[in-house]
């Protein structure tokens, strides 16, 4: 009798136990919302002290690859906390299975977090497993990151992928455009778009609504794009893939994949641009910010391998020593910035990076 009876015992206590954490996870969660949603200033400040701390450590630091690290490892788990707390405000219900808005919102939150840890998950790679481990780990991030883009591009339509780190929005103006605007369905519309034209003419009933720039700005559906407009979208989301593939087919140390990629960046710079000033259709400002972004970051290929270890590197050492020398207390700042410049290009100017 007590062989049968000491199961259900066992098996009653671990129902019990269960219950009672999961009414004490949901307590923590509700009591995590609600701090959130009521001091976003304060969360704010948390996450820029904490960075900012970081960033200290990294310029005081004489063991740049710790510091690096370190700081990369406190930096990626902000923007996650960060973009957590910025959706919690918006949502009110963030970590809910049942929230978002679709099966597009959730891919688009797992692409948000990889692009969040991607450089952390290498450097982790490189110091656990070396080469090897850090090239797997690579290809894997990029692997993933191209599934999803083009997922999102081709079966969703949902136009030009914004990065991460631009979309972060600002925590306490999302928390105050919740709190104090009414939902999307009770708001008159903001805008009028043309049937024929695309353009968006903002309308008298939004002159009166404050925050209304920041709630559109949320808000904003993406632009549907032609066929020319998605093949340069494409370009741009395959480009980490094509430079992956040309390094392993021709080495890392040849010119082919940074050429590779800097052609597949700028032919979808040039196709979607080109197409913008043909069409009267326009991008929506967060578009238009990205674009922006992505012609800024061309000059980012002086800095990246091959070009930066056979040509850019060696000039940019020369002129920072030459300025050492020759301007009074320039060496405090051009001596430091001699030592982290290498282990920086490592880290945050590869040719695959958004």
């Amino acid at each position: 009798m007590d062989s049968q009876t000491q199961p259900g015992m066992v098996s009653r206590m671990l129902k019990m136990t269960t219950v009672k954490l999961t009414q004490k996870l949901s307590k923590a969660k509700a009591a995590y919302v609600g701090f959130v949603g009521q001091n976003p200033e304060m969360v704010e400040q948390i996450e820029k002290s904490v960075k900012a701390a970081a960033y200290l450590y990294e310029a005081f630091s004489k063991n740049y690859d710790n510091s690096i690290f370190i700081t990369e490892l406190v930096a990626s788990a902000c923007n996650l906390f960060g973009y957590v707390n910025a959706n919690v405000r918006k949502t009110k219900d963030f970590f809910s299975m049942e929230n978002g808005d679709s099966f597009v919102g959730k891919l688009q939150q797992v692409l948000t977090v990889v692009e969040f840890s991607k450089a952390f998950l290498e450097m982790t790679a490189a110091r656990t497993g070396g080469p090897g481990a850090r090239w797997a780990v690579i290809s894997i991030i990029c692997l993933v990151k191209v599934i999803l883009r083009c997922i999102l591009l081709l079966i969703f339509e949902c136009g030009i992928h914004s990065s991460s780190l631009s979309l972060n929005l600002n925590s306490a103006s999302v928390s105050r455009v919740s709190e104090d605007q009414p939902s999307c369905s009770q708001e008159p519309n903001v805008f009028y778009v043309g049937p024929r034209s695309g353009h968006r003419i903002r309308t008298l009933d939004s002159c009166d609504q404050p925050h209304t720039h920041d709630k559109v700005m949320v808000n904003l559906p993406p632009t549907i794009l032609n066929r020319t407009q998605i093949i340069g979208e494409l370009l741009y989301s395959v480009r980490p893939m094509v430079h992956l593939l040309a390094s392993a087919a021709f080495g890392t140390e040849s010119f082919i994949p940074w050429v590779a990629a800097l052609v597949s960046d700028t032919t979808s710079h040039v196709l979607l641009n080109k197409q913008k000033q043909s069409s009267m259709k326009k991008f929506n400002p967060i578009e238009e910010k990205e674009l922006q972004r992505r012609y800024a970051n061309l000059l980012l290929y002086l800095l990246r391998s091959p070009m930066f270890d056979k040509t850019t590197g060696p000039k940019l050492l020369q002129l920072f020593a030459y300025m050492s020398k020759n301007i009074p207390l320039a060496r405090y700042i051009f001596d430091p910035l001699s030592s982290y410049l290498p282990a920086w290009q490592k880290v945050y100017f590869y040719t695959w990076a958004d």
